[in-house]
């Protein structure tokens, strides 16, 4: 079918269908999107290649194909691209979040100690995203950091990643000195609500923090139905 011959023609092809990337219409541009993902190894380095433009136009869709794409396809190519200049970095970091794979962890804890540039803030993400084991100590480890902005990231990112492990961590944070953090906190509690917490959250219903407060009671009443 058309589909197959576009695939058949590999680069030429993937050339092609980048030039859609501009197109107004949607249906079309999903579509070359689509193809893009399937065509495999021959569409990685140009649709790479779209990250370094500044049109987000261009580069939207090209992290949209890539983030489709079959990760054993795609992961070591992006791997290659890891230490370019932001604010290519970020990008290669999205996508990687959004293939899931265990291989970018290592890269993706690196970079979260990495204060030259706004990386860390999309690894916290990228972290929680892969919902792999393996990316819980590393995100876990975060909370003791001594920025209170990656604390606050890690805990909401802590809440995302919905992992019981992360319970007692998290609990120790409601007693942060920066109230943004024990919010973040409070609110990763109440996604991952266990009765098993009563005794220890019970203490911040008397929080300064009004929102806090309101959190906590709302965890204590979900937990009254479970």
């Amino acid at each position: 079918d058309e589909n197959y011959k576009l695939i058949q023609m590999g680069e030429e092809a993937v050339l092609l269908l980048i030039a859609y990337f501009n197109v107004k219409d949607k249906e079309l541009k999903q579509k070359a999107i689509k193809l893009l993902a399937e065509m495999g190894e021959v569409a990685i380095e140009p649709l790479v290649s779209c990250l370094k433009t500044q049109d987000s136009e261009i580069y939207w869709n090209a992290i949209y194909a890539l983030r489709q794409s079959k990760p054993e396809v795609t992961i070591k190519k992006l791997l290659a691209y890891t230490n370019t200049p932001e604010p290519m970095r970020w990008k290669i970091v999205y996508i990687l979040a959004w293939l899931g794979h265990p291989e970018s962890i290592n890269l993706l804890t690196s970079y979260v100690e990495d204060r030259s540039s706004e990386i860390w803030k999309h690894c916290t993400f990228a972290l929680a995203k892969l919902k792999n084991p393996q990316a819980l100590a590393p995100l876990m480890a975060i909370l003791k950091d001594p920025s209170a902005d990656l604390r606050k990231l890690a805990a909401q990112q802590l809440g995302e990643f919905a992992d019981p492990n992360a319970i007692e961590s998290l609990i120790a944070l409601l007693g942060d000195p920066n109230p943004n953090v024990r919010y973040n906190a409070a609110y990763a509690l109440y996604k991952l609500a266990d009765k098993k917490m009563i005794p220890a959250i019970i203490s911040s219903l008397e929080d300064d923090s009004s929102e806090i407060r309101k959190t906590i009671a709302n965890i204590l009443d979900r937990l009254r139905y479970q």
